[in-house]
């Protein structure tokens, strides 16, 4: 999802573009580049909500973008952090820091500092943005405001975790929206003590908690693709997780096999539905809600069915 600037060439190296991605891990993406003020071998130092110290991206061939003519300079975020501001700091090949300057040439940054809700005004407040791009900005906005809302109230995420927007309450989704996504189990399944949760405080990802010895040899399917399955252990349970799940398949079923032991189909919705039948946690409900506008406001951006 990307949004154009305008461009004024000239000797500074500047931000022509910016762009955010909607996996599951949501990245904050910034299009860099370089005037003839700087050489080979320049890097830029990237720090992200998540990072103890700043990481080194080279701008090497591996990540120019050849549609945007620049270098593509990211960092994850998750969910409750789209205020959260990513901080990028320019170098030459001899560590001698170089200002990045604003696509305009007004503005020039020792570090430029940019949040994925700087991006989500910036296509809010466009005349050029698309209806879609538009709606996906803002469905992604609110999801965030109530998943930062509603891990603050929890105790999941510290309430300094920089704010988003005033969460709006989710009117347009009827309560019953997730009773088609229960878990369903094949005949004969013979896996005890089966649980499902959400991760929204970090990489979206979808977690099945089990009970017993581990089990050997599980697989996971999306549709006919094979899916990379995580295990591990929590709260005395085994489990198996689905990490970084795109906000457009955030509605799709997923298959996974326990060996011997039968089949399960499950959703990140079968989440939200145990949400909204068993919690009464109103910022919990509104969060699935707001996440179920983010993912059919993604499918019709990227025009998924």
């Amino acid at each position: 999802v990307s949004a154009e600037f305008e461009e004024d060439e000239d000797a500074q190296s500047y931000i022509s573009s910016a762009s955010v991605s909607v996996d599951g891990e949501i990245g904050v993406n910034l299009y860099i580049k370089l005037g003839n003020l700087i050489g080979d071998g320049a890097y830029v130092m990237v720090k992200g909500p998540n990072d103890t110290d700043a990481k080194k991206v080279e701008l090497t061939d591996e990540i120019f973008d050849t549609a945007e003519k620049a270098y593509k300079v990211s960092s994850p975020v998750y969910a409750p952090q789209m205020g959260e501001k990513v901080e990028f700091t320019l170098f030459d090949e001899n560590n001698v820091q170089h200002e990045l300057w604003n696509s305009a040439k007004t503005n020039s940054y020792e570090t430029y500092r940019y949040a994925v809700n700087d991006y989500i005004e910036t296509v809010q407040n466009s005349e050029k943005a698309s209806e879609k791009l538009k709606a996906i900005a803002d469905k992604m906005q609110n999801f965030g405001a109530w998943a930062r809302e509603s891990l603050i109230a929890n105790n999941q995420i510290s309430s300094d975790t920089a704010e988003i927007a005033e969460p709006k309450e989710v009117t347009g989704v009827a309560d019953n929206i997730f009773d088609s996504n229960t878990v369903g189990k094949s005949e004969g399944f013979d896996v005890e003590g089966l649980s499902v949760s959400l991760f929204l405080d970090s990489e979206t990802a979808l977690r099945v908690y089990y009970t017993g010895d581990e089990i050997n040899g599980i697989t996971a399917k999306h549709g006919d693709e094979t899916v990379a399955l995580t295990p591990g252990t929590s709260r005395d349970m085994n489990y198996v997780e689905i990490k970084n799940i795109s906000a457009y398949n955030l509605g799709d079923d997923y298959v996974i096999t326990f060996g011997d032991k039968g089949t399960l189909k499950v959703s990140p919705y079968s989440y939200c539905y145990l949400v909204m039948n068993k919690s009464t946690d109103v910022k919990l409900q509104n969060t699935v809600k707001a996440l179920y506008e983010y993912c059919e406001a993604a499918k019709n951006f990227f025009n998924k069915q």
